[in-house]
């Protein structure tokens, strides 16, 4: 959801969605928590599908929207690279360099799990901001985070000027989140890696004017300890982490 986007329609957007029969669809932007719509179009989800609400964590989760996540039985993914704020921003840059955006992020997180809203942290993981994780995660840790998913970088939007050098390969990845899941026992640490297949794995992304498009980089979920069982609706929209239905 983007409020400046040009003949914004999220409720139609919705209803196409909808037509689908999904499991799981996540909110994205923009910045879907600028939107007015977003009370509104969770309610429209509400009980049809399980729901992510994807955020960066910067703008105040008022009282209105608080709700509707409740009502939705709602997950929200909060972005933090790190808890350093030069390194936060640089694959999210602050917009406002007066602003203190990981005390805002903070905040909102705290609010989150006082409101019994499930939430969790999705950090993007490069060369820059590998070292300092376990200090970031004991940040997490001590805010009361208990999910906690790590990405590998792709070569879109931002990612792709700065891929070559930013980029951690699967290897690594897989040892940082073995290594974090360690030292954290007490948080559920997982990772999803590019998919190397390309469209075979693609996903299906609508934008808040109800057109529909497909990302080129699917998102492959791993989670070594998941019990392989089939997951309910709920659960799924709690593990994909990597995946926008």
């Amino acid at each position: 959801m983007d409020p400046k986007a040009k003949n914004d329609d999220p409720l139609g957007t919705a209803e196409h969605i909808l037509s689908l029969h999904p499991l799981s669809v996540v909110i994205s932007g923009g910045e879907p928590t600028l939107h007015s719509a977003l009370p509104t179009v969770l309610d429209r989800f509400a009980g049809k599908t399980a729901l992510i609400l994807d955020s960066n964590g910067t703008v105040p989760f008022h009282k209105d929207l608080v709700d509707a996540l409740r009502r939705a039985d709602a997950s929200v993914r909060i972005s933090i690279d790190s808890a350093d704020p030069a390194v936060n921003g640089t694959l999210r840059p602050n917009r406002n360099p007066d602003a203190d955006d990981l005390s805002a992020i903070e905040a909102n997180l705290l609010l989150l799990l006082r409101e019994h809203i499930f939430t969790s942290v999705h950090t993007v993981v490069t060369t820059v901001n590998r070292a300092a994780l376990f200090g970031l995660g004991e940040r997490l840790a001590l805010l009361g985070i208990r999910r906690w998913h790590l990405y590998g970088l792709l070569a879109v939007g931002r990612g792709r000027v700065c891929f070559s050098s930013m980029y951690v390969d699967a290897e690594t990845l897989f040892e940082t989140q073995k290594d974090l899941a360690q030292r954290f026992p007490d948080m559920r640490i997982t990772f999803s890696l590019p998919n190397e297949a390309g469209a075979g794995g693609a996903f299906p992304i609508a934008d808040s004017a109800g057109r529909f498009f497909v990302e080129p980089d699917g998102c492959a979920l791993v989670c070594p300890e998941k019990d392989p069982k089939r997951p309910t609706a709920k659960e799924l929209g709690e593990l994909c982490s990597g995946r926008y239905v």
